[in-house]
């Protein structure tokens, strides 16, 4: 049976679900990401991905992000808001095959991971199955 996903696992998953985002749509992306207010994001069964706020929407596939958790997805809300300081307070919610459900809330300093997205996150994106340990550490420092 595999191994049911941490705390940190999922916070990861959030982060990559956003660097992903950026991958498709940078200028919607960070338009979303700079805007004072709610946005979300929700994935369904079959992986795609919709980033939605005021600037706009981005559709994507999250197929390999959430394969990383390790177990059927069935669905991922995420609900955030972005505050005057630039900081991104989220809480997300992962429905797994099984009745599983687990929770995670968090911050995200949005100018730390535009920043970072702008390189090493976006390129990190495009080919998330050879992950190094140093992008990992790019992405810690921009979850809180």
């Amino acid at each position: 049976m595999p191994t049911r996903p941490n705390t940190y696992s999922l916070k990861i998953t959030v982060a990559r679900l956003l660097e992903l985002s950026y991958a498709r749509n940078e200028g919607i992306t960070t338009s979303i990401l700079r805007d004072v207010g709610p946005a979300s994001i929700s994935v369904d069964s079959n992986g795609i991905a919709t980033l939605s706020g005021k600037a706009g929407n981005v559709t994507f596939s999250a197929t390999d992000a959430l394969k990383e958790l390790g177990l059927e997805i069935r669905r991922v809300g995420i609900s955030m808001d972005v505050n005057g300081e630039g900081e991104l307070g989220y809480t997300a919610r992962f429905m797994f095959a099984g009745a599983l459900a687990l929770s995670v809330r968090g911050t995200i300093d949005v100018e730390e991971l535009i920043l970072s997205c702008s390189g090493l996150l976006c390129r990190a994106a495009r080919a998330l199955k050879s992950r190094t340990a140093s992008t990992d550490r790019e992405l810690d420092r921009a979850l809180k």
